[in-house]
């Protein structure tokens, strides 16, 4: 008779934890994410030899560090022997907000990011073209209906374009290569999507929650302080729009950035005079990535 290797309630892998203090990260885990105490074996000193939690539905086992069996945390392995002020602020946090981040926990993340439009441009077009008829579209995972109404939208495809040149939003991106076809005729007959978790955009504490997931875009937004711009998180120079001295308009394309293996345009916060310093304002750090600061004055 064959033997299931895998208990009954466990997946295919099972974390277990070495740490100094189980028993306070026990405690830790049940305040801040509802963990479930499932079992708990302490030795003759009080120290906790094995011991079983259960977060959602998923098990982890953990224990004390028993050097003398050659089971250290990794605080005994050269770990940080003390929680910076960064980590014990983040823990507090958690801890007193428990209540309101555990059902968040049971959502997905969202980011709703509708720049995928000029990613799927090129095959809405494509299909246009070939079926010579109107489209149906339907979407799971509808994104807030952002992708649905991708024909609405205004594309720049380095000097090619694409879309209603009146539209509120324009999807800005770099082009390589030979010219894409975009002359397609689209009609679009219907649109339907389907979201276990749909968010409704015009709330505002939901819209909150759709930016938090998109760190481009509020950090971009975040940053024309002093009438300085700084790059939202470490990326690859692909290109430099600009020269020292260039006299720019609010929103002028400066530098194209990869990043999270997409490509960012960086704008200019406001009209004005351009500083471009290669020796201070670009560096490349110890990842062989960049980071920029560009000053508008």
């Amino acid at each position: 008779m064959a033997v299931n290797p895998i208990p009954a309630g466990h997946g295919t892998v099972t974390p277990s934890l070495i740490v100094k203090g189980a028993a306070k990260a026990i405690d830790w885990y049940r305040k801040a994410l509802g963990a479930e105490e499932v079992s708990r074996f302490e030795g003759p000193d009080g120290r906790i030899m094995h011991a079983e939690i259960k977060i959602g539905n998923s098990p982890i086992m953990l224990a004390d560090e028993s050097p003398e069996m050659g089971h250290r945390s990794p605080q005994s392995l050269g770990g940080t022997p003390v929680w910076p002020d960064t980590a014990d602020a983040f823990a507090d946090v958690i801890e007193r907000h428990a209540a309101e981040i555990r059902p968040r926990l049971d959502t997905q993340v969202q980011t709703n990011e509708v720049r995928r439009c000029a990613a799927l441009l090129g095959g809405f077009l494509a299909a246009a073209r070939s079926a010579k008829r109107p489209l149906r579209l339907l979407e799971i995972g509808s994104s807030a209906g952002l992708l649905l109404f991708w024909d609405r939208y205004r594309y720049a495809l380095g000097p090619h374009a694409w879309g209603d040149p009146a539209s509120p939003l324009l999807l800005d991106a770099e082009w390589r290569g030979a010219p894409p076809d975009l002359d397609a005729p689209v009609r679009i007959a219907s649109r339907r999507g389907c979201d276990l978790y749909p968010l409704d955009i015009r709330d505002p504490s939901q819209l909150r929650r759709i930016e938090s997931y998109d760190p481009i875009s509020a950090v971009e937004a975040s940053h024309s302080h002093q009438g300085g711009l700084t790059a939202p998180m470490n990326g690859s120079i692909v290109r430099v729009l600009v020269e020292a001295g260039q006299t720019v308009e609010a929103g002028a394309q400066l530098v194209v950035l990869e990043a999270m293996k997409m490509l960012n345009t960086i704008r200019a916060p406001r009209a004005g005079r351009l500083y471009l310093g290669v020796n201070d304002n670009f560096w490349e750090d110890n990842t062989g990535q960049f980071n920029v600061t560009v000053d508008v004055n």
